[in-house]
């Protein structure tokens, strides 16, 4: 494939996979544009791959920022639910306290 064409694709795919929030198609990409680094040397681009690899690297930023983001809202979630669970807890020990309670008063009539 025409590098170009291989920098536009995966341009294309990175944007829709951040739209998607599909962390499996970014990881896919990323491992694509690794390897297909690892066999080029930076001076073997042409200037037109240069502006093309520029964009690349911005949609990797958004990607980058964009994963932060969403690291930060599910460490966020996370920390919800431990401290709901602190609630739950207490109010299941409540529960079971009344039920032990109104089974003794059930045994006593």
């Amino acid at each position: 494939m025409n590098d170009l064409l291989l920098i536009n694709e995966c341009i294309a795919t990175l944007d829709l996979a951040i739209g998607q929030q599909d962390w499996e198609q970014i990881e896919a990409v990323d491992s694509r544009v690794v390897q297909w680094l690892a066999e080029r040397s930076e001076s073997s681009f042409s200037l037109e791959q240069q502006s093309a690899m520029l964009r690349l690297k911005e949609i990797y930023q958004r990607a980058y920022e964009y994963c932060g983001l969403q690291k930060h809202q599910l460490k966020d979630e996370i920390a919800r639910q431990r401290a709901a669970q602190v609630g739950i807890t207490a109010y299941a020990t409540m529960a079971i306290s009344a039920y032990e309670d109104m089974a003794q008063q059930e045994e006593a009539r």
